[in-house]
């Protein structure tokens, strides 16, 4: 079913306990009640995919999510994408995945790597096939808000090859609050953090820079590393944002999802 043009869904995440983000902010180790939810959501626009990208002027875009058994959370991250060319890279699974997001009218690309970089870089090139000129990659398990790659393609088009963008996290369900607060305080201490989850680049920079490594874990930072090297402006923003997932049962083996383990 599809909705009318120009009307306006949600998209939504349950949150366990008070918004952690505001835990986050305040340092507080403060707690809700016992099994109260809230809601996290954005507005989502239906809108025909020129509408949405349309700052980045010539610039043709689209977004690759790489996925390994994501039939429960890429429903939500490809609402928050309608109205924007997405490829999922189903890697290795044996759930639903590539069914889910054909329904959601992503491409699929199905990859047996088991591995991050490579589904990354499969779905790279599944894009550049169709003549994109700026590539966004974020991750099954994380939802972006609306004008997101629009924020990135504004940022291009003053000259920017790369745009390395920042994560919140807004459940923490089944963490302990000193974890939390690990967390803040490296995130604080930390000058350019870079998440495959949220990250945007030229085709030119990508190619030229050797594109994405088939490494298990690391292949974003490898990829913002080499661009670097290889001269590309590459601007690190906290004002282009996504939120992302503190579950336990991460997939890359040393990934965000393991980092969080370490802290506290």
């Amino acid at each position: 079913m599809k909705a009318r043009a120009g009307a306006t869904q949600r998209v939504e995440w349950a949150v366990r306990d008070e918004p952690p983000a505001e835990r986050v902010r305040s340092g507080r180790d403060q707690k809700a009640r016992a099994g109260a939810t809230q809601r996290v959501e954005w507005a989502v626009r239906d809108e025909p995919p020129a509408e949405r990208v349309r700052s980045g002027r010539d610039q043709k875009a689209g977004v690759v999510v790489p996925a390994h058994d994501e039939q429960e959370r890429l429903p939500a991250c490809l609402a928050a994408l309608r109205g924007i060319p997405v490829v999922v890279v189903a890697d290795a699974c044996t759930d639903r995945t590539a069914e889910v997001a054909r329904r959601y009218g992503a491409q699929v690309v199905e990859i047996a790597a088991r591995n991050v970089g490579a589904a990354r870089a499969a779905g790279v090139r599944a894009l550049l096939r169709r003549g994109v000129s700026w590539v966004a990659t974020t991750d099954a398990d994380t939802l972006v808000p609306p004008g997101w790659l629009a924020s990135q393609l504004r940022y291009a088009a003053r000259g920017w090859d790369a745009v390395v963008g920042t994560v919140e996290v807004t459940d923490w369900t089944g963490h302990e609050p000193r974890r939390i607060a690990a967390y803040a305080r490296h995130y604080a201490r930390d000058p350019a953090p870079v998440h495959g989850a949220n990250l945007g680049f030229s085709a030119h920079a990508y190619v030229t820079s050797g594109g994405f490594p088939p490494l298990r874990t690391g292949e974003d930072r490898a990829l913002v590393a080499a661009m670097t090297a290889a001269g590309h402006r590459v601007l690190h923003t906290p004002q282009v944002r996504v939120i992302t997932s503190a579950r336990h049962r991460y997939r890359a083996p040393h990934g965000f999802g393991h980092f969080l383990t370490t802290l506290g």
